[in-house]
């Protein structure tokens, strides 16, 4: 097919920092890297910030637009809106609060233009654990009015819907990466994401307090920056768990993270369908988790790891010693994540899926 009858893909995304690259960020990279190969579509990414995500998606040969340079969001809005008006746009797909906001500002400044472009959102999940978060949300939920199709990643998160007609429920998947398993003297347990309350650090440091209290060669490596990331500190050394835990800080590529990790904790007030689980399955690791949101989903419990109720620290570190003391266990729960992700958490599935949900608005 002729590039001239390509459709055009826009995606909306705005990484949580300058520096920081999450979940939804991650999930474009992995869709747009598979998008590119289709025939008929032409993906295009705009970011808000984050040059490191910048160089990753134009690694693919994707071309991305970055605000880096912008002073506010609305200098950035009058960005997009130059960058794309030399593109046919069929359609623009958002991911995220802001992604949204910035979408209808940009329709604003070019109704007439915009107005034929269809608008698919992607809802990775609404944190509601502030105030300031909670009228966000609600903010948010007047914008999926203007939505042709709308997608979340958590099954569960369907009944917030309103129009069920053009709702779609497509989990995350992931685009396997290589690595290679290290050999440790010390057993090493993994948190892997962003340095946010909702993702309750200071637990992973209270199960990391308990364990070591009765075994002192194990390792846990805390892989992330955020907010948190001073409070967690303090409370390393507050607990003098120095020799212990290790703030790896942020890490770009995933087979840095877990050639070196052979449980992951993830104990998480709230979450959608969280990559790292996923990304952990299928390098074959165990995992211990909070069953909330639609981990359930992803963990498979007492077959690909552990699921625990939310702040139960006692329930999690007691998973973490059977994984710690017993070998092959770790391995069998593994081999199983390895299976489960291959047959149902592949990018590749996710992404035909997505496929779908344009071809029925095109």
């Amino acid at each position: 097919m002729s590039e001239l009858n390509k459709k055009y893909i826009v995606h909306i995304v705005q990484p949580v920092s300058t520096t920081t690259i999450g979940g939804a960020d991650m999930h474009v990279l992995d869709l747009v890297s598979l998008q590119k190969d289709r025939d008929d579509i032409i993906p295009i990414v705009c970011i808000r910030w984050n040059k490191t995500l910048k160089i990753r998606i134009e690694s693919l040969g994707v071309v991305c637009f970055c605000g880096e340079e912008c002073q506010n969001s609305l200098e950035y809005v009058l960005f997009l809106n130059e960058k794309l008006r030399e593109y046919n746009i069929s359609i623009v797909h958002s991911h995220g609060y802001d992604a949204n906001f910035q979408y209808l500002a940009l329709r604003l400044l070019a109704i007439k233009r915009m107005s034929k472009v269809k608008f698919v959102i992607t809802s990775h999940g609404w944190i509601e654990n502030t105030f300031a978060l909670k009228l966000k949300t609600r903010l948010d939920f007047l914008t999926h009015s203007f939505a042709d199709s709308h997608i979340v990643c958590a099954q569960n998160n369907l009944t917030r819907l309103r129009d069920h007609s053009i709702n779609y429920y497509i989990p995350n998947g992931i685009v396997p990466f290589t690595y290679e398993k290290k050999y440790n003297e010390r057993l090493r347990i993994g948190f892997v994401g962003r340095l946010s309350k909702e993702k309750r650090p200071d637990v992973f440091i209270e199960v990391a307090r308990k364990i070591i209290a009765k075994n002192k060669n194990i390792m846990f490596n805390i892989y992330g920056e955020g907010d948190e990331i001073e409070s967690i500190n303090n409370l390393i050394k507050l607990y003098n768990l120095e020799q212990n835990v290790c703030l790896m800080g942020q890490k770009v590529n995933r087979s840095d993270i877990f050639s070196n990790i052979e449980i992951l904790l993830l104990p998480s007030d709230t979450e959608s369908t969280p990559r790292v689980l996923i990304e952990a399955l299928s390098c074959g690791i165990p995992v211990v988790a909070t069953n909330v949101g639609d981990v359930s989903h992803i963990v498979i419990n007492n077959e690909t790891g552990f699921l625990v109720n939310k702040r139960d620290v006692e329930g999690l570190t007691k998973c973490i010693f059977n994984l710690i003391e017993d070998d092959s266990l770790r391995k069998k729960m593994g081999e199983n994540g390895i299976k489960h992700f291959i047959e149902n958490l592949s990018a590749l599935r996710m992404e035909q899926q997505v496929y779908n949900v344009y071809i029925n608005l095109l």
